[in-house]
């Protein structure tokens, strides 16, 4: 099966950069009618859209339909909402970068990225990972002091893709 070419794109679908929402053109099959919705969200809670028996993800064939180009990298969502798929709040990424605006772990019990609590040091752990490489910044009594040195690491690393917390 060939690659979803940018031509055939427009022809189906109408994308609103302003929204984020795709609309069917044409209808693709019996069930759907022209001018509907077009897309479903993932278990995961990405959105995807089926295009001539194949699936593509919402925020990459947003950016390929303005651009007129596949993304070479990942594709970001600014404000880490998987169904945004507004222009605007889309970006190009490496692996990297999209994992330094990664949302807090759903096992997080600091509130803040990359700070644990050490249970037996009665202390606030904070580390930082880049490159597969785990760096330890120290050890805080206070878990602000802990959330603003991961911040201060963070920040000259990630630049605009940081996600403090």
């Amino acid at each position: 099966m060939a690659c979803l070419t940018h031509e055939r794109l427009l022809e189906l679908l109408d994308y609103d950069p302003a929204t984020g929402v795709f609309r069917w053109r044409v209808s693709p099959n019996n069930r759907v009618k022209v001018g509907s919705v077009a897309g479903a969200v993932r278990p995961d809670g990405y959105s995807q859209i089926r295009i001539d028996g194949k699936r593509y993800m919402l925020s990459r064939l947003a950016v390929f339909y303005v651009e007129g180009k596949w993304p070479t990298k990942l594709v970001d969502h600014k404000n880490r909402t998987r169904t945004d798929a507004r222009y605007a709040n889309l970006r190009h990424a490496t692996q990297q970068q999209n994992c330094a605006n990664r949302s807090l772990a759903k096992n997080n019990s600091t509130g803040l990225k990359g700070v644990h609590y050490d249970a037996s040091r009665g202390l606030y752990r904070v580390r930082i990972m880049r490159n597969g490489v785990r760096r330890s910044l120290g050890f805080f009594v206070e878990k602000e002091a802990a959330g603003a040195a991961y911040n201060d690491a963070a920040v000259p690393l990630d630049g605009e893709f940081t996600a403090c917390l």
